[in-house]
């Protein structure tokens, strides 16, 4: 026995031991069931906005293009197409051609309403637009409005047809303003623009405006110009007006102006004009020109005031300053310059804020000081800020002008002043710290001026640095000096004690040697090499000692100097003779000079005399302390010895 069966897609079933299909109910339209075997109607669901659906749907229909439903449609009816769209039942949509209308959905072509005449409309329209100003449509259906033509007007909107506009002519000194193409209101007279000063109409302008005209007396037609003016070329109209009135004369022209016999006199570009009695009772129009001043010079040479406005046509011009005119319409005053500039207004002519070169030139106050010189101490910028050229310099303002008050150590203020700190003789632009010249130097933290280098130093190049001392074994007696060259140097021999001495005093011999009796004798003084025989143990000079004693290390060895030394005519010594027992060695040279000791039994006859040797000491007789032998036999009483 077969199995029971699911109802169909779309279709449900209440029923308990259905024998065949007709037993399941299908969903109602607007609804659907995707479910087999769906068992009760609450598995048929509503289909969605747009969607319709027939009996025993499975799924919802889309709409069809650009229409709409609410949800459970149950039909293609149900699908509407928006307002200005029409389509058959179950069909696309589609737009209501231009120049018709649909407020509602439609189903049929002709369900579109065409516009009336004085409307138009777009493609898809929901209603009609009436033609603006000035344009109409003369015909149903219209899907745009034409411009009315000229001498024709529309003034209301949704027009079929344009109203003719007025040809009359106007009365005199105007014209009749013809209607253009597209027109919003009727033509209409309008006031004839006058092209010449001092005139009057005569007649109207037709359609143009070009109203004929004369010169309005008492003024007449320059030939050569065309213009109405009061006076002949090469004067100028003076009013001078009161309670009463205006009275105008004829002027000459003032120098520098050109005149066309009108009110204005044109002066030259390079001058301004100016009413020197314009505030005066009665209040005259006299004119003169006046120089430009050279402040207010355009780069073109043109004066920039007579347009009222202080600009040039060329913007690389800058007009620089404060200027006015204290008096209504008269000269022009320069008041004030920036920052930088000097105030030059001695000269009407020449008046101007006279930039100061930057780099060469400074100035405290505009309105008051001229550009000063830049010193060579400072460095400018054209205005009041300065920088000093060398650190730790001190400037002061005194007369509106920079002055130098003190330098660093090392250098001097230049040009030297005279004990007055601002000597009106120094000129204040040459100022500056100079660094100490050679054989000069200044050691204090403030400086006025460089001193000479005192006695013992010297300074060879220009600086900030000290003076030198000159070298151990040297001196100078000099202050100021400026080379090495003048620090003298001790006689050979000697030494100074230090650096930096400045007398031939503090030159001393070295311990090797011994100096002249005398620094001040004929020799002066001189530093000999110490005889070998001369030389203490400890390495200096006998001679030097007094009584030529030998006192330092080792002089228990040698107490003294041996012999007898005198010095000669060049102050040197020489060895006279020598003690008893000693051989006077002293031809052999100054330095080998010696008393020489004879050995041990060895005696010497003279010891004053080169030319005696030592001999040993003959036998059977005494040599004490290496003197001439005694012999101690006795021959008649007689002690014999050599």
């Amino acid at each position: 026995m077969a199995g029971c069966k699911d109802c169909p897609v779309g279709k449900y079933s209440l029923i308990t031991g259905g024998t065949n299909q007709s037993s399941c109910t299908s969903c109602p339209s607007g609804k659907y069931s995707g479910i087999l075997g769906a068992s009760s109607a609450s598995f048929c669901q509503d289909c969605a906005a747009s969607k319709y659906s027939l009996s025993g749907y499975a799924i919802c229909t889309d709409c069809p293009r650009l229409s709409t439903s609410q949800e459970a449609s149950d039909g293609p009816e149900q699908c509407h197409c928006p307002a200005g769209y029409w389509a058959p039942v179950g069909a696309d949509c589609f737009a209501c051609a231009a120049g018709k209308y649909l407020s509602d959905d439609g189903h049929r072509l002709d369900d579109c309403i065409s516009c009336d005449p004085g409307q138009y409309s777009q493609s898809g329209a929901t209603v009609c637009l009436y033609c603006a100003l000035g344009k109409f449509s003369n015909a149903a259906g219209s899907s745009t409005c034409a411009m009315c033509g000229v001498d024709s007007y529309i003034d209301v909107p949704g027009s079929s047809f344009c109203k003719n506009c007025s040809m009359d002519f106007c009365t005199t000194g105007e014209y009749r303003f013809r209607c253009p193409r597209g027109a919003i209101q009727n033509s209409f007279c309008a006031s004839c623009t006058y092209k010449k000063a001092h005139t009057m109409f005569i007649s109207h302008g037709e359609y143009n405006d070009t109203c004929p005209y004369v010169c309005t007396p008492p003024y007449k037609e320059d030939c050569a110009t065309g213009e109405c003016k009061r006076c002949d070329p090469g004067t100028y109209a003076l009013g001078v007006s009161d309670n009463d009135g205006i009275e105008w004369s004829c002027r000459s022209c003032p120098s520098g102006g050109e005149c066309d016999g009108s009110e204005d006199v044109v002066c030259s570009s390079q001058s301004y004009r100016i009413f020197p009695q314009w505030t005066e009772v009665p209040k005259s129009t006299l004119q003169q020109c006046m120089q430009c001043p050279k402040g207010l010079l355009c780069g073109n040479g043109v004066c920039s005031v007579e347009n009222g406005t202080f600009t040039c046509p060329d913007a690389s011009t800058q007009i620089v300053g404060e200027w006015k005119q204290p008096m209504e319409r008269g000269s022009f005053e320069l008041i004030s310059c920036p920052r930088g500039h000097s105030k030059q207004v001695r000269v009407q002519e020449k008046m101007e804020c006279k930039q100061c070169a930057p780099f060469l030139q400074y100035i405290l106050e505009p309105d008051r000081d001229n550009c000063q010189r830049c010193p060579p101490g400072l460095i400018c910028h054209g205005d009041d800020q300065i920088i000093p050229t060398v650190n730790g310099s001190e400037w002061t303002v005194q007369n509106h002008i920079f002055r130098l008050l003190a330098c660093p150590t090392g250098y001097s203020v230049w040009p030297a002043i005279s004990g007055v700190l601002f000597d009106p003789d120094v000129d204040a632009s040459q100022q500056e710290c100079r660094e100490c010249p050679e054989g000069r130097e200044c050691l204090l933290d403030r400086c006025l001026q460089c001193d000479l280098c005192p006695v013992g130093k010297f300074k060879d190049t220009v600086g900030t640095g000290p003076c030198r001392s000159c070298e151990i074994a040297k001196y100078n007696p000099l202050t100021g000096s400026a080379s090495e060259a003048l620090c003298l140097h001790c006689p050979e021999g000697s030494v100074t004690p230090a650096a930096g001495q400045d007398e031939l005093s503090d030159c001393v011999c070295i311990n090797t040697h011994y100096m002249t009796s005398s620094r001040s004798g004929p020799l002066g003084m001189r530093c000999y090499p110490c005889p070998a025989a001369a030389m203490c143990a400890d390495g200096t000079c006998g001679f030097r000692n007094p009584g030529f004693s030998c006192d330092g290390i080792g002089s228990h060895l040698k107490p003294f100097v041996v012999g007898n030394w005198m010095r000669g005519h060049d102050e040197r010594y020489r060895l006279i003779s020598c003690p008893t027992g000693h051989r006077l060695v002293n031809e052999t040279g100054y330095e080998s000079q010696e008393c020489f000791k004879c050995p041990p039994s060895a005696y010497i006859i003279k010891s004053t005399d080169p030319l005696y040797k030592c001999y040993a000491c003959p036998p059977g007789a005494v040599c004490p302390n290496g003197g001439p032998p005694i012999f101690p036999e006795v021959r008649d009483g007689i002690r014999i010895a050599i």
